[in-house]
């Protein structure tokens, strides 16, 4: 019955470990991508919401002030 070598035993552990840390990188990569697109859309309500609020302010001042 054929045994393996250590160093094949090892290399194959390392790949599996390679693998593994590579699926954690891009767990963790899509993560933080999915934050930023979800803290930019929210910034973006945001600075819509002031924007509008500016926007009918400044309104009511030129129809009160005509």
């Amino acid at each position: 019955m054929p045994t393996e070598s250590p160093l094949c035993l090892h290399e194959a552990r390392a790949a599996a470990l390679r693998a593994h840390a590579m699926a954690d990188f891009w767990r963790d990569a899509d993560a933080v991508w999915a934050r930023m697109q979800r803290d930019a859309a929210a910034r973006l309500a945001r600075s819509s919401q002031r924007l509008h609020a500016r926007l009918r302010q400044h309104g009511a001042g030129r129809r009160q002030g005509a």
